[in-house]
């Protein structure tokens, strides 16, 4: 059963706005509220335009 999620650019493009300047990116906030899936499509996003990207576990 696939979910339908909800976009959050706001989210994404504060994030992505930090990359590159020496940063380190912390998500953090209630259970389930979508912190693993807002940086799991920033990886997608990245991972299709570059090679040199970090691997995320």
């Amino acid at each position: 059963m696939k979910q339908n999620l909800i976009e959050r650019h706001g989210y994404s493009e504060r994030i992505e706005r930090m990359f590159g300047k020496g940063m380190v990116v912390a998500l953090t906030g209630q259970r389930r509220v979508g912190k693993s899936c807002v940086m799991k499509r920033i990886y997608e996003k990245y991972s299709q335009d570059s090679s040199d990207l970090l691997t995320l576990t």
